[in-house]
Order: C-alpha cells, then structure tokens, then sequence
C-alpha cells in the first residue's frame, strides 16, 4: 500500500519548505519488562524513551509542519523479542476520528491510521510496513522497488483507545516478523499518521516527493544493539473439508497440510508448503479470449503471494505455472476425437505437493532468493463404448527451480542475476532453462535514472536446443516538475521464458519517450496536475519490419475538494501491421489507423456515497469500425460495519477484424464481428470486529461476438472478402462466479474460513440473446457449487517451549 500512496502521491501538489534534509534519529531504549499491549500509553515503562515527534505534512500540501494541536508523539522501546511503538495521536476534535471497520489488510477504509516502516538493512529499497487504523485492523506489507507485496502477512500485536485528545496506538512488532542483520546498524524507520477527514498524511521524516522514493527518505533508530532474538520457528497446520455439488452429483474431500517457517539466521527465512491446499483461493476473472496471446490471471494463492519480492524481477516468475495447466491439456479431447472415446475427467491444474522458499540479505546487502515446486504426474480419464476406462497422462512430474542473487548498493541501486529451470520427466517432454542479468543505476536525487537488463532462454528438446535473447534498456528523469523517460526493447524470435515465467509474444523491438509535467505546489482551487506526452513504434525483430507508430498523452487534476478528473488521447501515425492476429509466422494483418480517447471522473471517497465515471470512443479509418466503452462504479458506505461496491462495464466493438480458420490449402481467414462485453460486479463487506467478517464477492461476465463478414488475407496484408463463407464463429461466453465468505482471526496468525462458492461456465453459438433470456439459458447449464470450511492455526515454537516449562 505504501507504493501505491507513493505513486498517487507523485502527482500531488506541494509547497516546498525551509528543510534541512537530514535525517530525522530517535533512540530506541532497552527494556526488561515489555508493556501490556491494550492502546493505554499511560504504562509508565513508555516515559524511560524519548519522544519523537515534529511530524511533517506529505499530502497535500507537502513540507508544511504538523499543527500543533494535531501532534503526534511517538515512543520506542526493544528486547531481545521485540520492538514496541507507542503513539500519541493529538486530535482537535477527537469526536471526528474516522472509525470505519474492515477486513484485515483492507488499508482503503474510511478511517484515520498510523503506520511504522521498518527497514533493518537502511538499504533505501525494502521496507517493512505496519499500519494499524483508529478502528483497530492491521495492514502489513513489503516494499520494493518493483511496488507493495499487500499479500505479505506476519503475526503482531497492536491496540488502539479512543481518549480525550484523540487517540492512542500501541504495537508490538516481533523480530520473528523481521529479518535483521547480524551486526548493529542503524535501522532505517518512518513512521506516518493519516487523518481520513482532511485527507493528510504526515510522516516522522520529511520525505520530498519531487524526487526518490519514501524508502530512500527513512529516518534512523538509534540504540538497537546487542539482540539476542529467539529461534524463529512457526508452524501453521490446516485442516480442510469440502462438500462439493456439480449437476446434481456430490462429493466430499479433506485435506490436511502444513506450512512451515524457519530462520536460518537472522537474516535468512524458510517458508515451506507440504501437500498444499489452495481451494478456497479467490475465483480468477475469466474473459473471452479471441486474441493470439495468453491471458494473464492474478495470482491468489497465498504461499505464491506472500514474500515474493526477490523472485519478482523481470517477469520470469510467473507462479501460475507452478501447479498450472498441464503440459498436454488439450491431448486427451484431441485423442478422444480420434478414437470416438469420452473424456469423463481433465484436471485443468497439476498437483502441487511442496513448495519451498529460502530468501533473506546477508550484512554486505546481498540479496539470495531459492524457490523449488514440484508437481505430480497428472492424467486425463476416457471412457470407451463399453464403459471401459482408461488413464491418459497430461502432465509428467516436474520440478520447478528459481535462483536470485540481487545486490544493492547506494540509494536504489542493484545488480540482479536471477536464473530459473524447469525439468519434466520423461524424454517427450523438453525442459527449459531462463537467466537474467538486470542492472538499476540513478544519480543522486533520482537526477537520472538508468536500468538495463539481458536476458536468454534456452529450451531443450531429446535432440535439439532452442535458444532465443531478449535486451531492456530504460533511462529517465526522477527529478523536479518537468521529467522525461526513454525506453528499448528487444526480443528475438526464439525468446521464450513461459515455461516459468509469462511473455506474451516475442519477436519484438520496440521504442517508446516522452515528457512529464507535475505540480507539488497546491493553488486556490486544486491540490495536484500530471500530465504527459508520449511517442511510440515498434517492428517486428526478426526479419526487420515495420508494426505500428504512434503518439499519445494523458492528463490528470485533483481538485480541493479531493474530486479528480482526467483522460487521454492516444492515435496511431500510420497503418499497423499486426503480425500476431494471423497466427502463421511472417504473414500479418493491416488494421486502419486508430484513434482512442477515455475520460474519468471519481468523486471524494470520504463521503458516504461516491461515483467513479469512465467513458472511451475509439475511431478507425477502415474496416468501419468503432468502439464504445463505459464503466459506472458507486460505493455506498452505509455504516463503519457494512460497505458496497458496485461495477458496471458495458463494452461495444463494432466491426471488429480478428482470425477465424486456417484453412487446409492454408488460406487465413479473417471474420468481422460486432463484440459487445458486460460485466457486473459487486463486492459487499460487513465486518463485525477487527478479527472477524463476511465478504461477498459476485462477478458475472458475459461477452459475444457475432461474425457479419469473412475474408481471406492476402500476402500484403489486406482481406479479400468472401460472398459466402461455410463456417460459424458467433459465440456467447459467461462466467459466473459467486464467493461469500466469512473469516474469523480467532488467534494471533491462526483463521477460520467458511466459504460458499457457485462457478458457472458456459459458451454457446447464441450471441443475439436478451440479457434475461441470456441468464435463463445460463442457469440451465450445470454449475458448481461449494462449501468448504479451513482451519489454520499458528504455533510458534519459542511459545510451545514455554508453555511446556510451566
């Protein structure tokens, strides 16, 4: 969340002010006796350390000092266990302290905050975050260079009390949660206070958004010496049990597994997964894919999630393939076609049965990252005539192996060499082997920013090898009002990193530039103004041609009153070549020059009703195109339990130009559609306490495409249009997907989830259908329904110690 403020925070105005620039030191005093953690500061404990306070404003108006009566004071205190904060929050009217309730990790409520980010190595990249709102629900994260790892979770205790100045916060922030060096340093720290009703984010150290990032702005804490921090040593065991309802047919299933964490040192952590179970891991946004590439899904499975940082870098960790669709998925259809057999079942998922993750950074700033999966053989089931059945292999076991060292040096620099390897069973099938080298240099203040990458994969076959490179170069300004940035891309032909990772076409050079204006100074009437232009083009790499060129600019204004507006306009200079629709190597597809605007409005979300408008118009110059796009999304918070948010998205692509079929004497055909996409969404929170809440989630996606003409693709690129085209194309899709859930943090790190889920997938050739006549035909097709329910506890092994030697 911390990053995502940051780049919000980027394009709002500020005033700069008299500051010195130094960073900010506060002592941290040794304990022997820890305070009770209940949100009551009066502890007398809390006076042996010194205050820190003088918070200095970051939004909006950034540099301004904290009024008085809007003070915050901090205290810090540390054991061998752990670091405990105290904070002091001033209120001028302590009866106005936004309370709204939430899930954990849900940072965007209305409410007031206060936050700690640590950052043990002062490395000036990754921080550890830790925010605790006024209505007492945590939020943690990691921050990186690459953005917020919000999926990252640790166990530690905060409390919080309304009073009669305002309110008061404690944490108690253990280093099981942390990775610490060996040696004493200093510890890089901030720590920020947001009052919700004025919309003001204050920090402990001033942190000067014209330029750097918050990481390289840290303040310091002074004092930490000497830790002798307990073996950290978790285990989290779960227990699961389904009872699962597919057209009428029932099943049950249990599952049993562990997680387990372990410092290796103090600064090396191992977190395992033994025979996972990821069934109640959110519902991936299905869509109708007509488009050449693949379609990239959201990775929701917690283990894959949670301290990824390391393994993030240059796309080529894409962990949907661990435990992704198998090798020869489409095989056993093929087969059954073939043979006239059915397929009576088709894991769409290989097996995951452990996983592990070894990543830390030792004293010298090197970073070191190890992650392994394997997967068991995975089979298909068909059935003959006669009822006899037969097992049909669709994935081989498979080892799934990723090493990063990442070094930093200075203020966000590094140089990163990651490498990944998988390895199939059996001589069929080829294994694959990917390594990077990435490099990220910027002068002092973010002047000037360099990043560069190299890259190869190699794919090898019973006999033969296929090897293929890829080259990023980025160099951009950082710095004041007026930016620029420069980009290059290169990929081979034979570049292929999706074994492991994700990239959705190769073949590739592309250019792209452009300025930047932003304001940090608010006016009388609004707080922030980005805007930006931008040229673009791109060839296809092997052999050299041309692919498409083209301009484009955005803008972006927020008002006083915390309403923003903004849009853009992009447009191609000339005719593009699109290579890939075709799907037949060298052959491409002239599409008409494209013009495409949007503008967006989104109101203050302080308010208990707020809107976000989107409107997009897109014109061609052929094909008699056009499209049309909407999005309309209001929020209601009815109280500081219950919330709603409502998404509507209604889509037209008229004259759409997209393959169809290859035809046996190899003839590409090409069809023109009428497209029309609608999506309803709603999400709904009732959260009864800190610890415990319902959340509904509802998504139903429907899209057709109905196909008015066909035509055959000439070597030039054009379409000669047929009088009459054997052939069906139109399609209906719709995906319907229901997920209530009720969590419950039933003790420190340990859950218990009830879920219900209802999944309906269903095509047909029906595209003109009424939207109830749609939904009619759709509840008549077999659908899922689940209820599961997961318990996992937390055990930590210093606690058991101790309990066992009372």
């Amino acid at each position: 969340m911390k990053r995502l403020t940051l780049l919000i925070t980027l394009f709002l105005p500020w005033l700069i002010w008299a500051q010195t620039g130094e960073q900010k030191k506060i002592q941290a005093v040794r304990i022997d006796a820890p305070p009770k953690i209940d949100g009551d500061i009066s502890d007398l404990i809390w006076y042996e350390a010194p205050i820190a306070t003088g918070f200095t404003e970051l939004e909006p108006d950034n540099g301004a000092p904290a009024p008085e009566n809007m003070r915050t004071e901090v205290r810090i205190l540390y054991d061998d266990n752990a670091l405990y904060f105290s904070f002091k929050n001033y209120d001028v009217d302590p009866d106005s302290v936004l309370r709204e309730l939430g899930p954990r990790d849900s940072q965007g409520k209305n409410t007031d905050w206060v936050a700690v980010w640590l950052n043990p190595y002062s490395d000036g990249q990754n921080d550890i975050n830790f925010f605790l709102s006024a209505a007492g629900v945590q939020t943690d994260s990691r921050t990186t260079i690459y953005g917020d790892d919000m999926a990252w979770n640790a166990v530690w205790e905060s409390a919080v009390q309304i009073t009669d100045y305002g309110w008061s916060a404690e944490l108690r922030i253990p280093y099981y949660a942390l990775r610490i060096p060996e040696a004493d340093v200093l510890w890089g720290l901030n720590m920020g206070r947001y009052v919700r009703r004025t919309r003001q984010l204050f920090t402990w150290n001033f942190i000067d958004k014209s330029f750097g990032t918050y990481e390289q702005q840290n303040g310091r804490i002074e004092g930490i010496k000497s830790i002798k921090p307990p073996v950290r040593l978790s285990f989290m065991p779960y227990v699961s049990g389904y009872l699962n309802n597919y057209d009428g047919q029932s099943s049950t299933d249990f599952n049993a597994g562990l997680d387990l964490k372990y410092g290796i040192n103090n600064s090396f952590t191992l977190d395992m997964t033994l025979v996972p179970d990821f069934g109640q891991a959110r519902f991936d946004n299905q869509v109708l894919n007509l488009s050449p590439f693949e379609v990239r899904f959201q990775e929701n499975r917690q283990f894959f999630t949670e301290g990824t940082e390391l393994f993030s870098k240059g796309d080529l960790f894409y962990s949907r393939r661990v435990g992704g669709v198998p090798y020869d998925f489409s095989s056993p259809f093929e087969i059954a076609d073939s043979t006239g057999e059915t397929v009576i079942s088709n894991p769409a998922q290989e097996r995951v049965i452990n996983a592990t993750k070894v990543s830390g950074r030792n004293a010298q700033n090197l970073g070191i990252g190890v992650f392994n999966g394997v997967t068991i053989n995975t089979y298909a089931t068909l059935e003959d005539s006669l009822g006899n059945q037969r097992d049909v292999l669709t994935n081989p076991t498979s080892n799934y192996n990723m090493l990063v060292l990442d070094q930093l040096y200075g203020d966000n620099n590094y140089v990163t060499l990651i490498n990944t390897n998988v390895l199939r069973q059996g001589k069929e099938y080829h294994n694959a082997n990917v390594t990077g080298l990435m490099v990220r240099h910027q002068t002092k203040n973010s002047a000037l920013i360099i990043e560069g990458d190299v890259r190869s994969s190699q794919l090898f076959y019973e006999d033969s090898a296929s090897i293929g490179y890829a080259t990023n170069l980025f160099l951009a300004r950082g710095k004041g009002n007026w930016r620029w940035f420069f980009g290059h891309e290169m990929l081979t032909d034979k570049y292929d990193i999706n074994d492991m990772g994700f990239l959705t076409n190769n073949n590739e050079l592309n250019h792209f530039g452009g300025v930047e204006y932003l304001t940090f100074q608010p006016t009388d009437w609004y707080n922030n103004l980005y805007a930006e232009l931008f040229a673009f083009n791109g060839w296809l790499q092997n052999p050299l041609s041309y692919r498409y060129v083209g301009v484009g600019s955005n803008a972006r204004l927020t008002f006083k009153n915390f309403l923003t507006i903004g849009g853009n306009l992009n447009t191609d200079l000339y005719e593009v070549h699109d290579y890939f629709e075709p799907r037949v190597s060298g052959r491409y597809l002239v599409r008409p020059v494209k013009t495409y605007s949007q503008l967006w409005y989104s109101s203050d979300y302080r308010k208990p009703f707020a809107l976000d408008l989107r409107v997009e118009r897109a014109w061609y110059q052929g094909f008699g195109a056009d499209d049309y796009g909407m999005t309309v999304s209001p929020r209601v918070r009815v109280n500081n339990h219950l919330s709603f948010v409502y998404r509507f998205q209604h889509f037209w692509n008229f004259n759409d130009v997209g393959w169809v079929n290859q035809e046996d004497n190899g003839d590409i055909i090409m069809g023109k559609r009428d497209r029309t996409t609608m999506i309803n969404q709603l999400t709904a929170d009732y959260v009864f306490d800190e610890n415990t809440s319902i959340n509904l989630i509802f998504r139903h996606y429907w899209s057709t495409a109905e196909y008015n003409d066909y035509g055959v693709l000439q070597d030039d690129g054009s379409l000669v249009w047929l009088d009459v085209y054997d052939g069906d194309y139109d399609v209906n899709f719709n995906a319907w997907n229901i997920d209530l859930t009720f969590s419950w943090w039933f003790a420190p790190g340990s859950q218990m989830t009830f879920l219900y889920r209802q999944a309906i997938l269903a095509s047909n050739d029906q595209p003109d259908l009424s939207f109830g006549d749609n939904l009619q035909n759709l509840f008549q097709r077999p659908q899922q329904n689940n209820i599961s329910l997961r318990i996992i506890y937390w055990l930590d092994y210093n606690t058991l110690v101790q309990s066992r030697k009372k």
